[in-house]
């Protein structure tokens, strides 16, 4: 993945610096890959990520089949999970950082970022290596994540809501993203929604906590920090410049023949919206989730406050009415 990303940017470097103009924008498949490649780069994928699971759970069997009341195989998926997560989102993240293309669109807060907003939707420099590599990793995780679909937890509470809209997220993603790195259209937009797997990492660590009764302890406490502040940082701070990208070169409204694209593809891309908004709704929540933890952290402090007062009234009291015992004694006399 890597040296067939490398070559597709070394090609683009190779380019006299006269061809690398808007024209270049235009040319029909400029990352040159296809979807027969990022099939079969997705399918190797899926199976490094079900043979992961696999290991994890052949290596408990007949031995602990369950782990803290819930299935080994639910455990394995948590890791394949664990697993993609830890190595996407950072170095999607790292990705962005180095796109000089993405970089001036999200700290683009002026009154006229086209250039910037546009070069979003096509870079004349050429596509996004890390999106050509990271993206048929994440592929192939969605893949093997609804193969194993029978080891998703859904017994909590809007557990069949959640499934649903998580088989959709991942249809959709399967669908859709083949075609942007294809073509080279809104691929850079994928690459930002890969670097959100950097807060999903403390979701996942927040799930096994949880599972094992370590919600009271100091670590479950530290990662919700982090998960709060990544997912807001990342989700719903992140998405603002985004949309203000969209605002100056809106991609549904992408002529098909000047980017030599499908005709349904700008259509298609109304579709970066969606993310946005579940983020915002789930951001609310998250929000809410924080502040009634810490609210509930002050009300436990207040009760050990108010019992520590209660011990020390109640010393306090019992020894006067010893000093009050002796003292009678002491006048009684022998």
């Amino acid at each position: 993945l890597l040296s067939r990303a490398g070559a597709t940017q070394s090609l683009e470097r190779r380019r006299p610096k006269a061809e690398a103009s808007v024209s270049d924008a235009m040319e029909p498949h400029a990352s040159g890959v296809s979807f027969t490649m990022l099939a079969m780069e997705a399918a190797l994928c899926a199976v490094l990520f079900l043979a992961i699971w696999l290991l994890f759970v052949a290596a408990g069997r007949g031995r602990a089949p369950m782990i803290c009341g819930i299935s080994r195989g639910t455990w394995g998926l948590k890791v394949v999970m664990l697993a993609h997560h830890c190595i996407v989102g950072p170095l999607a993240l790292a990705g962005i950082f180095q796109d000089q293309s993405i970089k001036d669109a999200l700290f683009c807060l002026g009154s006229d970022c086209s250039e910037a907003a546009g070069k979003m939707l096509r870079d004349p420099s050429g596509p996004s290596t890390a999106a050509l590599v990271l993206t048929p990793i994440t592929l192939g995780y969605m893949v093997a994540d609804l193969l194993l679909i029978g080891m998703w937890e859904l017994s909590g509470k809007g557990g069949r809501q959640e499934a649903l809209v998580m088989v959709a997220h991942h249809v959709l993603s399967m669908a859709s993203w083949p075609v942007a790195l294809k073509y080279d259209f809104c691929a850079r937009y994928v690459l930002i929604l890969l670097a959100y797997e950097v807060s999903s990492i403390f979701l996942v660590i927040r799930w096994m906590l949880s599972a094992s009764d370590r919600k009271s302890g100091l670590a479950y406490l530290l990662n919700g920090v982090l998960f709060t502040v990544s997912f807001i940082l990342l989700r719903v701070l992140g998405a603002l410049p985004q949309l203000w990208a969209m605002v100056f070169a809106m991609p549904w409204a992408a002529d098909p023949s000047d980017f030599a694209i499908l005709w349904w593809m700008p259509i298609g891309s109304s579709f970066l919206i969606l993310p946005h908004l579940l983020n915002f709704f789930w951001g609310t929540k998250v929000v809410k989730g924080a502040l009634a933890l810490l609210r509930r952290g002050d009300s436990s402090r207040e009760e050990k406050s108010d019992v520590l007062r209660q011990v020390s009234s109640a010393s306090l009291s019992s020894r006067l009415l010893d000093l009050k015992a002796a003292e009678r004694d002491r006048r009684r006399g022998p």
